[in-house]
């Protein structure tokens, strides 16, 4: 764990990683505080991982904010944070209907 506490060593990542050029992982967004933007996200058959609004894309707006909603699916790529936290990146929402 470092020093902040919030590296997950079951998620492994020296770099961004993405397979075949494809996003690494896909989950649920668990919950999301849009003031503080960030919050967490379950990978499917994982642990939680952290998002970061600026992972999120500038289309998803409310006001001034990014934002992800509990609930919605996301695909993602993996990678190390600004503060020594593996995080999701490149978010990415799903129409799985």
């Amino acid at each position: 764990m470092g020093p902040t506490g919030w590296h997950d060593s079951r998620i492994a990542c020296p770099e961004r990683k993405f397979v075949n050029g494809q996003p690494a992982a896909r989950g649920i967004v668990k919950w999301f505080n849009i003031a503080r933007g960030f919050g967490f996200i379950t990978i499917d058959d994982g642990p939680d991982i952290f998002v970061h609004y600026s992972a999120i894309p500038p289309n998803r707006r409310v006001g001034d904010f990014r934002v992800l909603y509990p609930g919605e699916r996301v695909e993602f790529g993996i990678g190390p944070g600004s503060v020594d936290r593996t995080q999701a990146l490149d978010i990415r929402l799903l129409n799985e209907g």
